[in-house]
């Protein structure tokens, strides 16, 4: 059984780690196992507690503490007669399998020229696949961490290296931060890399031997993009960038798009194609460069206590992945991606039966396993943009300066909702509090209607409970824009007397998580003249809409199709 909630809850009170080191054996790697020790120092407040060790043999176990009594089951180290309220070093000797799966230290022999890497591809409860640990995110602790590799390899990990002995293939990193466990990393193999200095600190791109070709096409650009995002979020978050160096590594075998782990980020080697890069490909890269550089701070400096808020950490990446890589990288037009497809992905889960809040109660998440379900359309794309609604409703000043209050405050520690919340509810005169239980607490989405009075007057109405900001644009007949402002829209109806006889779009930049209903001028103008809107955003919002109005019913199919 994966880890509860309460058992969590409860070692949570009962422990403090202090620190792990953990020393890795990667030679012999053909017997499909590696060799691991691991030493824990923590305190406890309980006699008795467990640390997590999955499909572990040949496990033994030292401690400072004498008759410490100890069970290993393939799962947990169940651990008996603990002092309590002093220091506790434990030392566990294990041997570990490799997995082929992702999922723990990841092995793969390229087919393309026969070479071998081992990386560990952690997230949720899979620290345990490569060390003993404390497995849950609100126990962290500093990491030393050595390895032992093939001479030939590079080894990269959470921190600098401070030794390295090439002939014997040995090397050790800076001691962390404090970290949790799902955050730890150890890339091994002959990479091809690309090095540079940036802000004082080291940075590098990493991918298999076999796609140097493709790393070194890809250089120039990636590395200004990482220069350009680390630049902007420094003018965006207060706190430096957190950690002592910026790895970012193309893995063989990634299950994830990404992991956002301190130091070297990782990514799917799909994402440094062979063949031509479209234009499409690198705006979608240089998002997911700024989404995981994001984690620096929302994740990493600041995590969550338990995976109920999984939504805040991937939300926030992932709206400011987007917005990021459009001011601070240059690659214009990212919000279209989003709109284009996520935010309708979105919508479409958000009407199933299996839909649920993007911010659930702890309760609504038992266990570890079933956090896994929250990694979805609502936690990202519908959480992306109920963020971007939340800065347009609040003023980004608001916002930046609440953000940057959660993270000092919070720094090198574990958060909540309710933490950030009341951060906002500080920096702004608007009630926040009432807004996240009626857009993250609730699921569902509101239905903004375009109406008409006797005079021709625009009005809109909102079906639903949300408060909403958002930008109407005024066309006229020929497709040109006639007007635009921004819109506050609650329970009473907003006349919009100034563009009497024109057509209006509410949210026609996608500031909110709505449906639309457009009147009859509306639905006439966009059948007619949407390839005559000239802004990319505005037209993406109305294909959009136009695909929606075909998957509900509203619009018959070849009516779409002659649009």
């Amino acid at each position: 059984m994966s880890l509860t909630l309460a058992e969590a809850r409860h070692r949570a009170t009962a422990i403090e780690v202090e620190s792990y080191g953990i020393d890795l054996d990667l030679t012999g790697w053909e017997r499909g196992r590696f060799a691991c020790v691991t030493t824990v120092r923590f305190t406890s407040a309980d006699p008795s507690t467990s640390l997590e060790l999955t499909a572990a043999q040949d496990v033994s176990l030292e401690s400072d503490v004498e008759a410490l009594g100890w069970e290993y089951d393939g799962r947990r180290i169940r651990l008996e007669g603990l002092p309590t309220g002093r220091p506790v070093e434990v030392v566990v000797r294990a041997e570990v399998p490799y997995v082929t799966d992702g999922d723990g230290m990841h092995l793969m022999t390229d087919p393309e020229d026969g070479e071998t890497y081992a990386s560990a591809y952690l997230s949720l409860d899979v620290a345990q696949r490569v060390f003993a640990c404390f497995d849950q995110p609100d126990l962290k602790a500093t990491f030393d961490v050595a390895v032992t590799a093939d001479p030939r390899w590079t080894v990269l990990g959470n921190g600098r290296v401070t030794e390295h002995d090439e002939r014997e293939g040995r090397w050790v990193f800076a001691t962390t931060p404090r970290l949790c466990p799902s955050l730890f990393v150890v890339c091994a193999g002959p990479w091809h890399s690309v090095t540079w200095e940036h802000a004082g600190l080291p940075f590098g791109w990493h991918a298999r031997a076999s796609l140097a070709a493709e790393l070194e096409r890809d250089a120039e650009e990636l590395k200004q993009t990482t220069t350009d995002c680390f630049d902007h979020y420094a003018t965006l978050f207060d706190e430096a960038y957190p950690f002592d160096s910026y790895d970012q590594l193309f893995g063989p075998g990634h299950n994830w798009g990404a992991m956002e782990t301190p130091g070297c980020v990782t990514y799917r080697d799909e994402l440094l194609p062979r063949g031509r890069v479209t234009d499409d490909h690198r705006k979608r890269r240089a998002a997911i460069i700024a989404h995981e550089m994001a984690h620096m701070w929302f994740g990493n400096l600041v995590t969550m206590r338990w995976w109920e808020d999984t939504w805040l950490n991937e939300s926030f990446a992932d709206y400011m992945g987007y917005r990021v890589a459009d001011a601070g990288a240059g690659f214009t037009g990212t919000l279209v991606l989003h709109e284009a497809a996520r935010k309708p992905g979105a919508h479409v889960a958000d009407e199933r039966r299996s839909t649920h809040p993007v911010a659930p109660a702890p309760e609504d998440v038992p266990d570890v396993d079933s956090a896994f379900s929250n990694f979805d359309a609502i936690s990202y794309s519908k959480g992306n943009s109920c963020l971007r609604q939340l800065v347009t409703w609040l003023g980004d000043e608001d916002f930046l300066a609440g953000v940057n209050a959660h993270l000092t405050r919070h720094a090198f520690d574990n958060a909540t909702l309710d933490d950030l919340v009341s951060a906002l509810d500080e920096a702004s005169e608007r009630d926040v509090r009432a807004w996240a239980d009626a857009w993250l607490r609730t699921p569902g989405f509101d239905t903004v209607v375009v109406g008409r009075d006797d005079a021709g007057v625009p009005v809109l109405r909102r079906e639903g409970s949300r408060p909403h900001r958002f930008s109407v644009t005024a066309f006229a007949a020929d497709g040109t824009i006639a007007g635009e402002r921004p819109v506050d829209l609650a329970d009473d109806p907003v006349p919009l007397p100034e563009w009497a006889g024109l057509v209006v779009v509410p949210n026609s930049r996608g500031e909110s998580f709505v449906r639309l209903r457009l009147d009859d001028q509306g639905d006439l103008f966009v059948r007619d003249h949407l390839g005559d809107v000239t802004d990319d955003l505005v037209r993406t919002v109305l294909w959009a809409h136009c695909f929606d109005e075909v998957r509900t019913g509203a619009m018959r199919v070849p009516a779409y199709v002659d649009v």
